[in-house]
């Protein structure tokens, strides 16, 4: 299957396909199974973009440690914000050690929650070994 660039994918389908497509492809490369609710949800392109970028991040991680079974994409608008979610039931990582860990190796995620800050949104990502890993933005629309 041939995937079109991220914007003409968001211009004839938007984010929300854009994003399903992203973590199905995921996973019929590394053989979870995805779980997405994203509803179709229309935000501008700069926040769009942005949000694409930081789960492709995530989708990547789970494609590097592949012991995820199951992944969950959540998408919603709520309150004038895209929120935007992707968990897995992954082996997870101890985030106090990788918070310490050579930040040269994390500069990826370093800099799309730098782009997301100065978007005037929020980036986390919370894990815990055994149990997995949550992705969450959450930016400003309009």
């Amino acid at each position: 299957k041939t995937y079109m660039p991220l914007i003409l994918t968001q211009q004839a389908s938007g984010l929300s396909a854009a994003l399903t497509d992203l973590v199905e492809q995921a996973g019929h490369k590394v053989g979870f199974t995805a779980h997405v609710d994203c509803p179709s949800v229309r935000s501008g392109e700069t926040v769009e973009t942005l949000a694409y970028r930081t789960l492709r991040a995530g989708a990547a991680n789970i494609r590097k440690h592949p012991r995820a079974r199951n992944v969950w994409l959540v998408c919603r608008e709520q309150l004038g914000r895209l929120e935007v979610s992707l968990r897995d039931d992954g082996i997870g990582f101890d985030a106090e050690t990788a918070a310490t860990f050579d930040r040269r190796l994390h500069l990826g995620l370093d800099s799309i929650s730098e782009r997301v800050r100065l978007a005037g949104g929020r980036f986390a990502i919370h894990s815990t070994p055994g149990e997995g890993t949550i992705l969450s933005v959450s930016l400003p629309v309009g």
